[in-house]
């Protein structure tokens, strides 16, 4: 009867083990939040700059990593959950509860966008105004509290955009990814047109944000931590990203690096 339980209890013990091994051999697992210009599903295909930066780092560390593209809420669910390893998201100390930041890898400037009737040249001068902004993110965090703004929480970037063409909004919150891409026709879907574009001021910037590759604290990949910064220190995978950057217009993208690894 004893050998019966040692032996059973080996069993048990070789199925554990072979399922973590196993496990830990699974891909990779990114969750993308579904938001323009850095992640979406075109005709079944997942595009953006997300995306690209994922193919490039799968390249770099020849590996193949699964990607979700999903609303906001389910990404951050899935990363706190540890159903996805890796996600991107704004170095801002206000979510570092939620998962762990490894590595910068640009960054982006959140801008307030009004119209030239009524330009908006401060974030203060939004009091009292019909606004839309994301749903998740920086901005609701950080921003929306110190404001009495008539607000919109939307879902998509190009919603905001059509708010405004219809006299809806006076200002919205983009980035300036967000902006660029609009600007130069990226959408697959919806396009500002060329005589609207005069209706809307330059953007405000209201700030310049690192972007990181964050990490579940429930992730059983934290072996690809080291791999990760050390691609980031290789000049041909930098240039890669500012091909990356360059082609959604994001020239830029990558001068704060070197500002912030002097901080660090």
């Amino acid at each position: 009867m004893t050998f019966k339980f040692v032996a059973l209890g080996i069993l048990a013990i070789h199925l554990l083990m072979g399922g973590a091994v196993r496990a830990a051999e699974a891909p990779p697992r990114f969750g993308v939040i579904d938001w323009f210009p850095f992640g979406s599903v075109v005709s079944g295909k997942k595009e953006g700059i997300f995306i690209e930066i994922i193919d490039a780092f799968d390249q770099a560390l020849a590996i193949k990593s699964e990607v979700v593209v999903a609303s906001a809420p389910r990404v951050y669910r899935g990363v706190r959950a540890g159903e996805f390893d890796f996600t991107f998201s704004y170095r801002d100390t206000a979510n570092q509860e939620e998962f762990d930041h490894l590595v910068d890898i640009g960054c982006l400037r959140p801008a307030v966008i009004s119209l030239k009737r009524d330009p908006i040249s401060a974030v203060s001068q939004l009091n009292g105004r019909r606004v839309a902004y994301p749903s998740i993110g920086y901005f609701v965090r950080r921003v929306l509290p110190t404001l009495e703004i008539e607000g919109f929480a939307v879902h998509q970037t190009d919603i905001m955009f059509k708010m405004a063409l219809r006299g809806r909004l006076e200002a919205f919150i983009v980035n300036d990814a967000v902006w660029e891409a609009y600007r130069h026709n990226l959408h697959p879907d919806f396009r500002v047109p060329k005589t609207r574009w005069r209706d809307f001021s330059e953007p405000v910037f209201i700030d310049t944000l690192p972007v990181a590759i964050s990490m579940s604290r429930n992730t059983i990949r934290s072996g690809l931590v080291s791999r990760i910064h050390g691609i980031m220190k290789e000049p041909k995978f930098i240039e890669e990203l500012e091909r990356i950057y360059k082609k959604y217009h994001l020239p830029k993208a990558l001068d704060c690096l070197q500002l912030n690894s002097a901080l660090d």
